[in-house]
């Protein structure tokens, strides 16, 4: 008889987020023996005071989101030290807090928008904080070889008051793991809709197919240093989710600007600094700059060597997005216009959907 396993666990999903949070910034798949040899009672209460208080609580703050987080805490505590077992209930304060803000969460979004409630914009920020402690250091590959460099373990002190020559860089979480463990846990708390995105950002994305096709490009884009196109991408889902006016013919403008980014980025990743035309790369618009992709395809992609036409086929999606997104763009976007034409969200949705598939296409073959 064959074992049908159900992919919601809450109670599972509970022991793995409070391992997560309770082991941070390491990887819940190292043994928690070997983390203790490392945090004695005088490092977890150094690590709670400067992460947990002084980066997480007092970021969220910062940002608006005051989370009561329901600390047992207390100055007799304090007066007799902050031990592991104090810090064991804290961090499941924590992860109480994180399941009751999912609760409060709209699980399905009931028309074309979500509604980003504060509970929802709370975890986000939370998911963000976590996630930029880990990529700080990114341009050295997050913290590799921080143990030889002065800089980056006063980094790692700043960040999470302590350090020792013994932590082992693989114990350290990558953002992708961090992504990809709390995706987990978020499946199995039975929140398959939300999922943090390869750019730490927290977002509802659906369980259809074409959310699985924006966390691909997400990823791709991350992995191969694409920011500012994930910075353009997330601006039209803030303007698809905000109420400001005209927020149809904004996102379509946000779109031009996005497809145009990430040609400019994919130009400038290969020292392509001047376009076709002549004008630099930085000041181009959509059609120049995709022009010279095209007139550069091959010195850009390299295409599998039993591939046919592989060149052609580029060349005619390339050519195409000029007419579909900055078609629609120029002409519907609220872009210099005074009185800008009616845009339905369903040519927003699938202008985006467009540019999700460029980039799931084409970057894979980038050289």
């Amino acid at each position: 008889m064959k074992e049908k396993i159900d992919p919601i666990n809450p109670k599972k999903g509970i022991v793995k987020l409070m391992r997560f949070l309770r082991l941070f910034p390491f990887s819940p798949d190292t043994f928690e023996s070997h983390i203790k040899n490392i945090r004695n009672d005088n490092n977890i209460e150094t690590f709670w005071d400067k992460f947990w208080i002084n980066i997480v609580i007092d970021r969220l703050e910062k940002a608006g989101f005051f989370i009561s987080f329901d600390f047992e805490r207390s100055w007799e505590i304090k007066a007799y030290g902050y031990n592991t077992n104090q810090y064991l209930k804290d961090i499941l304060s924590i992860s109480k807090k994180i399941i009751q803000l999912l609760s409060k969460c709209e699980l399905q979004s009931k028309s074309d928008e979500y509604h980003a409630n504060h509970e929802y914009l709370s975890l986000r920020e939370f998911f963000l904080i976590l996630f930029k402690c880990l990529s700080l250091n990114k341009e050295n590959h997050y913290w590799n070889n921080f143990h030889s460099d002065p800089k980056l373990i006063n980094l790692f002190k700043n960040i999470y008051g302590f350090y020792s020559p013994n932590i082992p860089i693989e114990w350290i979480l990558t953002t992708e793991e961090f992504t990809m463990r709390i995706n987990e846990i978020l499946k199995e708390l039975g929140y398959a809709n939300f999922s943090v995105l390869a750019n730490g950002v927290f977002r509802y994305v659906g369980v259809t197919a074409e959310a699985e096709e924006k966390k691909r490009a997400y990823s791709l884009l991350s992995l191969k240093n694409y920011d500012n196109v994930i910075e353009c991408l997330d601006s039209i889902d803030d303007t698809k989710n905000s109420e400001i006016e005209k927020k149809e013919n904004i996102c379509l403008d946000r779109c031009r600007y996005a497809l145009e980014s990430f040609f400019k980025r994919l130009l400038l990743n290969h020292n392509i600094n001047t376009l076709y035309d002549g004008q630099p790369t930085e000041k181009g618009t959509i059609n120049p700059v995709a022009e010279t992709v095209r007139t550069n395809i091959n010195s850009i992609f390299s295409f599998p060597p039993y591939s046919k036409n592989m060149e052609t086929g580029f060349n005619k999606l390339i050519e195409t997005s000029k007419y579909i997104v900055s078609g629609l763009a120029d002409d519907g976007g609220a872009h210099g216009k005074s009185n800008p034409p009616k845009v339905d969200m369903k040519t927003v949705k699938a202008t985006e959907s467009f540019i999700i598939l460029l980039i799931n296409t084409i970057l894979p073959f980038e050289k």
